[in-house]
């Protein structure tokens, strides 16, 4: 019988403040959010890195990824596997963490709207350099293990500050901060197209005007 592996919270002060989250969904959560990713990337669901907001430089896109807004998918946000489990973002104990690294950090806890955007990178997708137009980003990372893939590691660019992205982690930041995605090269070309490479869950938090 499989065990269920507790949640940890890594709290990080260097370059910046910024939380980790490790095992942030329990096993049955992770079912129906993987059980969405599936339904999504069948069939050109995923849409293409113009139609998802994609910083510019140039002129030319900075990333090379398929993805979805999921509040443009769904009317009503339960009918969503993922827009119902991550909600848990907003537990009261993540909150409290984030909000007790920095003063300037505690409006966290008046946000009042978030978006979902699903993000897909196959081979040879990348994010270069850019910031987020919201107050603060949660990122989660989702890959099928063993890991099929090199790369798609994760840069806070301004500090030069990597993490290397581990399943089922989340970060959360402020939005204003730099950060890009290495080039995910796929370790078996069979697998490309398949679903085999790296897959985020980027929520966009904000603090909107009532």
């Amino acid at each position: 019988m499989k065990m269920e592996v507790d949640q940890i919270i890594i709290k990080n002060n260097s370059p910046f403040p910024f939380l980790e989250i490790e095992n942030m969904y329990d096993d049955a959560e992770l079912k129906l959010i993987w059980q969405e990713l599936e339904f999504l990337n069948q069939l050109n669901k995923l849409e293409d890195p113009e139609k998802t907001g994609s910083a510019e430089e140039d002129g030319k896109l900075l990333k090379k990824n398929s993805g979805l807004y999921l509040d443009n998918l769904y009317k009503t946000r339960n009918i969503s596997n993922i827009l119902t489990v991550n909600k848990n973002l907003f537990e009261s104990h993540i909150l409290e963490e984030f909000s007790s690294l920095c003063f300037l950090y505690e409006n966290i806890n008046q946000t009042n709207d978030d978006t979902t955007l699903i993000s897909y990178y196959d081979n040879g997708g990348y994010y270069k350099s850019h910031r987020d137009n919201a107050l603060y980003t949660a990122i989660t990372w989702f890959f099928k293990e063993p890991k099929n893939f090199t790369g798609g590691d994760f840069y806070f660019t301004d500090y030069n500050y990597k993490i290397e992205i581990k399943n089922n982690k989340t970060i959360l930041f402020p939005s204003v901060i730099n950060h890009s995605v290495d080039e995910v090269m796929m370790l078996d070309e069979n697998n490309c197209g398949c679903g085999y490479g790296r897959y985020a869950m980027t929520q966009f938090l904000h603090l909107l005007q009532k």
